[in-house]
């Protein structure tokens, strides 16, 4: 998280071209938030293996799967960075969408 507040910091140390810095500070901007979200969705996802109930988590995997493989069926070359980018975060999102909507439906029951 925090290097996704100062991307530019640690640019410098992966390679002096430019293009490369541009990008990877692009990709922490975007995507740095979403693995704060996406560990609260694991450890969610843990705790419903814990319980036996893994419906919502493994429906939420399986629609990020469709999200991710679908994106890419659309990006090319002429993709824009920030646009592949996006696609990354919106799959994250549908994943901690379903396993928060299945933990308001079911809560933290044991399973059968």
């Amino acid at each position: 998280m925090l290097l996704s507040l100062f991307p530019g910091s640690w640019g410098g140390l992966t390679g002096s071209d430019a293009t490369v810095i541009s990008n990877g500070s692009l990709s922490l901007t975007i995507i740095g938030p979403t693995y704060a979200f996406f560990s609260i969705d694991f450890s969610s996802y843990l705790a419903r293996q814990a319980l036996s109930n893994l419906e919502f988590p493994v429906l939420g995997a399986g629609l990020r799967l469709q999200r991710v493989t679908t994106g890419l069926f659309w990006v090319s070359p002429a993709t824009s960075v920030d646009l592949t980018l996006r696609r990354v975060v919106g799959a994250a999102m549908v994943y901690g969408v379903v396993v928060a909507l299945g933990l308001k439906l079911v809560g933290l029951k044991l399973g059968p």
